[in-house]
């Protein structure tokens, strides 16, 4: 209730005040060309790589192990990377696009999130 009060600070009329229509022109205006041109070379990256946990079953790890241990890959990553590629060669047309769709829409979270750091 104090401030309501207070009528000892004279109020601002920002109605008439003695502010021209040049005092609020921009500095510089933007054209078609400038919108047109590439981003500076200090732009955010599209795409960041970062590692993360996943919880899986012993028996899914095992699968993974022995991809490894029979040197169909070099790594348990490698090993998912395969399956993941495996599977997606065997849908239709129409199931990769919306696969691939899913995916960089999850790719763009990523760099979204991680340029925000």
């Amino acid at each position: 209730m104090g401030m309501l009060n207070n009528t000892n600070k004279k109020a601002k009329n920002w109605a008439n005040n003695d502010r021209k229509l040049e005092d609020f022109q921009p500095d510089k205006m933007a054209s078609i060309a400038d919108l047109e041109k590439q981003p500076s070379s200090k732009s955010k990256p599209k795409v960041v790589t970062f590692n993360t946990n996943l919880k899986i079953s012993n028996h899914a790890r095992n699968m993974l192990q022995s991809l490894v241990t029979l040197g169909y890959t070099a790594t348990q990553k490698d090993g998912i990377e395969l399956l993941y590629q495996s599977f997606v060669d065997t849908l239709a047309d129409d199931q990769k696009r919306e696969l691939d769709m899913q995916y960089k829409t999850l790719e763009r979270r990523d760099a979204r999130l991680k340029n925000r750091l």
